[in-house]
């Protein structure tokens, strides 16, 4: 949506929306529709969405830092429309603790983007995250 937006300043919201996602009421109506055991194919799905989602924002994050800027933009939007952080839905950031705590060091900047939103959202009774989120920025330095 990012790319979209800015390879086309000119289209709107809707637009963006209905070229790059399903609307919501497009998956509530798959959701409605589906019976049984099969709602939680449907929720893996979202989530597999939602995680896959994530790894090309990362990756778009990482070609400038325009596209850094704009991905930036888009999560604290997502953030503050949705209440929830864009990453928390597909498990990504328990995925990415769990690596990094396995690791003993954060290994990149996307990673201590996804890290640091432990710290902004107010969970931050992970002390163990917190450390490495600290010498992670101590390097930086």
């Amino acid at each position: 949506m990012a790319a979209l937006r800015h390879c086309d300043p000119t289209l709107s919201e809707d637009q963006i929306e209905q070229m790059v996602v399903m609307s919501s009421a497009g998956w509530l109506q798959v959701f409605d529709d589906t019976k049984g055991k099969r709602c939680f194919a449907v929720l893996n799905e979202i989530r597999r969405w939602y995680f896959m989602t994530s790894k090309d924002l990362a990756l778009f994050a990482s070609a400038s830092e325009d596209a850094r800027g704009d991905i930036n933009r888009f999560l604290d939007d997502f953030r503050v429309r949705f209440g929830y952080s864009f990453h928390s839905v597909s498990g990504v950031v328990q995925d990415v603790v769990d690596r990094a705590a396995r690791r003993g060091f954060i290994a990149s900047p996307e990673e201590y983007e996804i890290l640091r939103e432990i710290e902004v959202a107010g969970h931050d009774n992970n002390s163990e995250c917190i450390a490495l989120i600290r010498a992670y920025e101590d390097k930086q330095e």
